[in-house]
């Protein structure tokens, strides 16, 4: 049904005029045809940044509308009920599927304190175990019931409007801790910018986005294909724009690890 709904949606948006061909990165309006979903869902590489993105886009007030109620991803959107939130706080998260103690210790080997948002933090489960380690942390959520949940039962502190993140003062912290969220953003031309905006001289972006290194090669599209675009995924990152992104927003790679299916990288402010 979910699917039925969104090439609903996608035939929609095919006889729209005029239909938004551009880069969601750089604007640039020729691109080549990497491969298909559904027939009508299609990857594609820009001709001039390199970068990977579904078409057709949508508008940010479409993509605002989906993550309130309609997205779902287990427990990344699945409000615990008031016996599992108390297992889970008990446990710390660890054995969840939301257990972020290898990221955290991974963040904590470049800075060990200081401020850090957690930039696409659903109901705050990150937020609250960076905090438990010691972090002076807050999130950022679009999706207004995952944020006011994570206010109330878990009591840390969710911004939730895009007007509120871009007037934070600059140079607001010491990390920023994205873990699988910017692949889910349907223009990401502002959205690097603000990460340098907001972080102090020296300090960190620590990422995670789905592997989609190889993906402009038909084979490898083929063992990705289920997650490198969809109706979640609008943007499928390989490391080549990921680097080269960072290094024009004068960040550097100090840390790469990639397995089958995650890119993980930590860049410095310089």
């Amino acid at each position: 049904m979910a699917t039925l709904k969104y090439l609903t949606k996608v035939t929609k948006a095919y006889l729209s005029f005029p239909i938004d061909d551009s880069c969601p990165f750089c604007h640039h309006t020729q691109a080549k045809v990497l491969g298909r979903k559904y027939l009508l869902v299609q990857l594609r590489k820009c001709d001039q940044c390199g970068l990977m993105f579904r078409f057709p886009k949508e508008q940010p007030e479409e993509n605002l509308r989906f993550y309130q109620s309609d997205y779902k991803e287990g427990l990344t959107t699945d409000l615990p009920d008031e016996l599992s939130l108390k297992d889970l706080l008990e446990n710390k998260f660890h054995g969840s599927s939301k257990d972020f103690s290898e990221k955290i210790n991974l963040v904590k080997s470049y800075i060990s304190t200081g401020k850090l948002l957690d930039y696409g933090c659903s109901w705050g489960y990150g937020v609250w175990q960076f905090k438990q380690a010691g972090y002076d942390s807050i999130g950022f959520e679009i999706s207004q019931p995952r944020a006011d949940f994570g206010r109330k039962v878990l009591g840390v502190d969710i911004i939730s409007r895009q007007d509120e993140i871009n007037n934070l003062e600059q140079e607001s912290f010491d990390i920023i801790f994205s873990s699988h969220v910017i692949e889910h953003l349907p223009d990401i031309s502002d959205v690097f910018q603000l990460f340098r905006r907001l972080l102090k001289t020296g300090g960190i972006l620590a990422i995670s986005v789905p592997n989609c290194n190889g993906c402009d090669i038909s084979t490898v599209l083929n063992k990705k294909k289920s997650f490198a675009f969809g109706e979640k995924h609008t943007i499928a990152y390989d490391f080549t724009f990921l680097s080269q992104t960072l290094e024009n927003h004068q960040m550097s790679v100090r840390f790469l690890k990639e397995d089958s299916y995650e890119i993980q990288v930590i860049a410095q402010k310089l």
